[in-house]
């Protein structure tokens, strides 16, 4: 059997995404003047080395400035913050690795088709699923919480993720996926439905109620835009079901202390996430510039540390991306930020459901899961990320392929 180039790329893409979804790296002991092992550290050095000999080899580096002028932007502001950073090492070393991240994520965009971007994700989350799974039931000790972040964690599964969340969102991507590839590529194949069920059950194990929630309500929101937009439904039913939705919103609105605190069994601050936002808020000493990328949270010597009560002090981010990046970069990056992540909701809505290239549903939910998801799960824009890669990844689907000259069935220069 002759290994072809495109396999081989096709598997460095999955391993990549396996490590960036952070599988089993919350068993590589953390250094804290670096923020991440020198092992983590070394297996992302040699992703953006090969990514960046990609580039050079099918000679994209223009092609990659003129798509990423944006994203470039964003980051370049994480750079420029390195200056009045609380941590200016840990910030420069953070936006070196975000411009990195950026890079792989842009040749994953050029060598692979929606299909086959789609394939690679399932392929890399259904690996951590499966891991996830023999962790859960052969080794609890690494896959399910013992209390040792918090007693209300007890019993919940992390599998090969570290964080209970972070395996629900995980999975809730993978499902999205899945979910595409059955009703909108009509791949009807019983891997699929297998995969489906595995994925939900560990969303179900993780008990995360962001993840959970948002399981149901990105499909739901898709069905809800096909409906209304469509011209072969009758006007009158597609009023009917606009009433509908409306009426479950409002429902939903009403009943929301019911479902938090009966069903979830949290609070209405979920589980102090309000409380810690205000605080942020409350204690920022650079309201218009942050206090520099990357160098807020985590450990000893984080600005978290010293601006917030003790009991905040070890936090990993703010439970919601716009407050993240408000801290760190400021109202000028939060501006930025919203520029970007609307202007390609938009586009990917418009591509979708007005031009009605079925084609990119699956980077319509990807784009809808992270908007929704930043308001109580974490912000995507960290580096080293499959989050931040799945958003990279999605912004040049939509906005590139007019200037490559694509088929809206083949997104690549292949």
């Amino acid at each position: 059997m002759v290994l072809k180039i495109k396999d081989i790329y096709f598997w460095f893409f999955v391993f990549a995404l396996l490590f960036f979804s952070r599988s089993f790296t919350f068993l590589m002991e953390r250094e804290e003047i670096i923020g991440s092992s020198v092992g983590f550290q070394f297996i992302a050095l040699f992703i953006y080395f090969i990514s960046f000999i990609y580039l050079i080899r099918y000679k994209l580096i223009s092609d990659f400035v003129l798509d990423s002028k944006l994203l470039c932007l964003f980051i370049a502001f994480m750079f420029v913050s390195t200056i009045w950073s609380d941590i200016p090492a840990k910030t420069f070393s953070r936006s070196v690795a975000m411009a990195g991240t950026l890079v792989f994520s842009y040749v994953l965009y050029r060598s692979s088709t929606i299909l086959t971007f789609t394939s690679i994700i399932i392929c890399a989350l259904t690996l951590g699923a499966i891991l996830s799974l023999f962790f859960g039931f052969f080794i609890p000790d690494l896959g399910i919480h013992a209390g040792e972040t918090s007693i209300d964690h007890i019993g919940l599964w992390k599998g090969v993720y570290g964080f209970k969340n972070h395996l629900g969102r995980f999975m809730v991507v993978l499902t999205l996926a899945v979910f595409v590839m059955i009703f909108v590529f009509k791949r009807t194949d019983f891997k699929y439905f297998l995969i489906l069920l595995m994925s939900m059950f560990l969303i179900y194990k993780s008990g995360s109620s962001t993840a959970l929630l948002l399981l149901f309500i990105c499909p739901l929101i898709y069905c809800f835009l096909n409906i209304i937009v469509s011209s072969k439904i009758n006007r009158y039913i597609q009023a009917l079901v606009l009433l509908i939705f409306l009426s479950f919103v409002l429902i939903g609105i009403l009943v929301l202390p019911y479902i938090v605190v009966e069903i979830f069994g949290k609070d209405m601050t979920g589980s102090g996430r309000t409380d810690i936002w205000f605080s942020l808020f409350n204690v920022s000493q650079s309201p218009l510039i942050g206090h520099g990328f990357g160098g807020v949270f985590w450990g000893e010597y984080n600005s978290a540390y010293y601006l917030l009560d003790e009991a905040w002090f070890n936090l990993g981010h703010a439970h919601n991306g716009w407050v993240d990046i408000w801290i760190e970069l400021g109202y000028i990056g939060l501006f930025l930020y919203l520029l970007i992540t609307l202007k390609v909701v938009y586009a990917a809505y418009n591509l979708v459901f007005r031009k009605k290239y079925n084609i990119y549903a699956y980077i319509f939910l990807l784009i809808l899961f992270l908007f929704l998801y930043s308001f109580s799960g974490g912000g995507f824009v960290k580096q080293n990320n499959m989050l931040w890669v799945l958003f990279c990844c999605s912004w040049y689907y939509v906005y590139s392929r007019e200037r490559i000259n694509v088929n809206d069935d083949d997104v690549s220069i292949k």
